[in-house]
């Protein structure tokens, strides 16, 4: 998908491993780009992205949050409550039944926390890609700050193998723009958990 609102769209698919076919499932209730998903409780939350204007002209970042019920192929009757910060090209991480979605990185969850890597911000002024790496621990409600990435990354791919975390590719700057020769990366790091959660 794109990145204007002029490239959304309500397709729905379902993917059977078994054998290796899509089947067309019921449409998303108004078109959407960049959104991104998180399941709960067998029920998949769409939440965020892009849309167009009612009127065609132009597009908005979006709050939207719906849910779909993949057994009925059925969308919720009314959205659910909004983000309270709209975000397009999120991520997202599920821990106890709860979704905790942020922009530009990438994610993974472990030992019952969700592990945010990298980012990037945008402003008239700038744009940049972040280092960081943090924790969100859903029971305390609580960030921790880790020790920083090596390098600068967005659109960073995250995921755990055992207790080590893996963090692969991306951008070195802010989105946005034209790649340029040199800013993308191939970098693979990884950290070791402990059983506290630090390095």
């Amino acid at each position: 998908m794109g990145i204007f609102g002029t490239d959304a769209v309500t397709n729905v698919w379902e993917y059977d491993p078994a054998t290796d076919n899509y089947r067309a499932m019921a449409p998303i209730p108004g078109p959407r780009c960049s959104a991104v998903a998180a399941t709960v409780n067998n029920k998949i939350y769409l939440i965020g992205g892009i849309e167009p204007f009612e009127n065609g002209q132009g597009s908005r970042i979006s709050g939207r949050n719906q849910v779909f019920d993949p057994v009925a192929n059925t969308w919720g009757a009314a959205d659910l409550s909004p983000m309270p910060t709209t975000r397009n090209h999120a991520f997202v991480g599920v821990v106890n039944n709860k979704i905790s979605p942020r922009s530009g990185g990438g994610w993974a969850t472990y030992n019952g926390k969700i592990y945010v890597a990298g980012g990037e911000v945008q402003n008239e002024r700038y744009s940049a890609a972040f280092r960081s790496l943090e924790s969100y621990d859903p029971v305390a409600n609580r960030w921790d700050i880790l020790p920083s990435l090596p390098g600068a990354v967005h659109g960073n791919a995250v995921a755990f193998i055992g207790n080590k975390l893996h963090t692969v590719s991306g951008k070195m700057e802010g989105g946005g723009f034209a790649d340029a020769p040199g800013k993308a990366t191939a970098d693979h790091s990884v950290m070791e958990m402990h059983a506290a959660g630090t390095q």
